[in-house]
């Protein structure tokens, strides 16, 4: 009895430990208890671990604040279906200092903080990050970790980070996410669309994966995303950007003489009496369509190597081409308006299956391991500009080079952007090619189907069956199935089988 009593005891106290509570937030919220009718009230009343639970709608608020850090889940209702918004009229003055999320403050020791499913714009800041801005003036051994994930992030404005804005110790993941339309406003400053600058004594340690960054203009250096080490020096740790199917277009820095189109990473002075470490990777990345108005270096990818430190560049099956504005052959990837191979500044750390525009005569890059060097923007046959997906990529045509152009893979990502699943033989870039065409000729056996009603029957069971819609997006993937069930929505769809015999795509038609 003593033992059961103490296991009833352990377990109450674990159910208090890890006790949650969701706080809703709707425009018919009583504003007590756990429904409230605005974001900022609800966080207020949270404490560590809870989540805010917001309504689809649209909620105008500015400066949505806290008075101290804690760990919270805020979480809309899906990506289009939830707004958060500021005034998108107001004039960007110190007085008018209105991002959407501002969330400074001393963050202590293991906070989590969770931002999801949800729309963010038309914030403003005369200072930094218009639509999320963090600021954590906290210690190194307590760096947050923020995931921002399933958003989209559009036309804000700031003077440093027009879209988000970090600043000091932090990890921080974007993932699932759409940045675009942001605009930083200050040619001192950088980042249109996203900017992390850790500051003196701080790691930059940033994570991007199946999200989009596109057009966005910074007045300054990096249009799209910038991860600044340049005040860091103090810490001798390693800081890295990691970019994972993921798709950077159409970015710009607007005055003349700034670089890093795209991406911009820049690194600490010299005279550290340990060296800190930088590393950027990108893996099934496509970077392309991005502008600068400098005369050298960086329309796409620019690592900024003032103090000499070199940078560590990781790319596989990712393709960089079509960035424009220099004048010179680093136009794709280039070094603070220098040519790549000065005081190495960007090292070689495993490139491999990717497609380049032309960079600096393969001074860093080698052709060794099916790596092509020379690409013009035809052989990529993209089909237009980013599909209509909520995450938008930048799809290749059945012609280009790209498609199944990975033929020995180093890496294991398997799935592309939208979650189409990758083949034996992956392509270059964000996108897995799929074949939308025509309806191919009935399957040889075991792979015959039979539509009934919205019933699919196989005479033998497939490993996978996927099915697509005819702009390319990923509807349903079943492992293993007799039957499959199709959508509820009238239409044409792909369904696309995996058996013994391979792969085989067929066009079915509901009415």
């Amino acid at each position: 009895m003593k033992k059961l009593l103490l296991f009833a005891a352990v377990t109450l106290c674990a159910a208090q430990i890890f006790s949650q509570t969701t706080y809703n937030v709707s425009s018919a919220g009583t504003n007590s208890g756990t429904s409230w009718t605005t974001v900022r009230a609800a966080i207020a009343a949270a404490s560590s671990g809870d989540i805010i639970q917001i309504a689809a709608g649209t909620f105008t608020e500015k400066n949505i604040i806290w008075t101290t850090p804690k760990s919270l889940t805020i979480k809309g209702a899906g990506i289009n279906q939830t707004i958060m918004q500021a005034d998108a009229t107001t004039t960007i003055t110190q007085a008018n200092d209105c991002a959407v999320f501002k969330l400074d403050g001393l963050y202590p020791t293991g906070i989590t903080l969770n931002i999801e499913d949800m729309t963010i714009q038309n914030g403003y800041n005369n200072y930094s990050g218009g639509g999320i801005r963090l600021v954590n003036t906290g210690t190194q051994a307590n760096a947050p970790t923020i995931n921002l994930k399933n958003l989209k992030i559009a036309s804000n404005r700031a003077s440093y980070g027009g879209g988000v804005y970090v600043q000091g110790a932090a990890i921080v993941s974007l993932e699932g996410c759409f940045v675009t339309g942001n605009t930083m406003t200050n040619s001192a400053n950088m980042g249109g669309g996203m900017a992390v600058s850790p500051g003196a004594g701080f790691v930059a340690a940033v994570t991007v994966k199946n999200s989009t960054i596109a057009n966005n203009t910074s007045a300054g250096n990096g249009g799209g995303i910038v991860i600044n080490c340049g005040a860091n020096g103090a810490t001798t740790a390693a800081n890295y950007l990691w970019i994972e199917n993921s798709t950077i277009y159409g970015n710009t820095t607007s005055n003349a003489a700034k670089i890093g189109g795209g991406v911009y990473f820049k690194t600490c002075a010299s005279g550290q009496a340990t060296p800190p470490t930088f590393t950027l990777t990108m893996n099934h990345c496509t970077i392309a369509g991005n502008t600068t108005n400098a005369a050298t270096g960086g329309d796409g990818v620019c690592v900024e190597n003032s103090g000499g430190y070199a940078t560590t560049v990781v790319m596989n099956n990712s393709i960089v081409l079509g960035n424009s504005g220099s004048t010179s052959n680093v136009s794709q990837i280039g070094v603070n308006h220098a040519s790549l191979a000065g005081n190495g500044k960007i090292t070689n750390g495993g490139i491999t299956n990717s497609i380049f525009g032309i960079i600096a005569s393969g001074t860093w890059a080698t052709t060794t391991i099916n790596n092509k060097l020379d690409a013009v923007i035809a052989d990529l046959a993209f089909a237009g500009s980013l599909s209509t997906d909520a995450v938008p990529v930048l799809k290749i045509g059945s012609s280009s080079i790209a498609k199944n152009y990975v033929t020995a893979n180093a890496i294991s990502l398997l799935t592309d952007q939208l979650g189409n699943t990758r083949d034996a033989n992956p392509d270059a870039g964000a996108y897995e090619f799929v074949d939308l065409g025509t309806s191919v000729s009935t399957p040889k056996e075991p792979e015959t189907i039979t539509l009934r009603g919205r019933t699919i029957y196989f005479n033998a069971t497939p490993a996978k069956v996927e099915i697509f819609n005819l702009s390319g997006s990923l509807v349903k993937v079943l492992v293993r199935p007799e039957t499959v069930l199709m959508p509820d929505n009238a239409g044409a769809y792909i369904v696309k089988t995996h058996t013994m015999q391979g792969v085989r795509n067929q066009k079915i038609i509901i009415n």
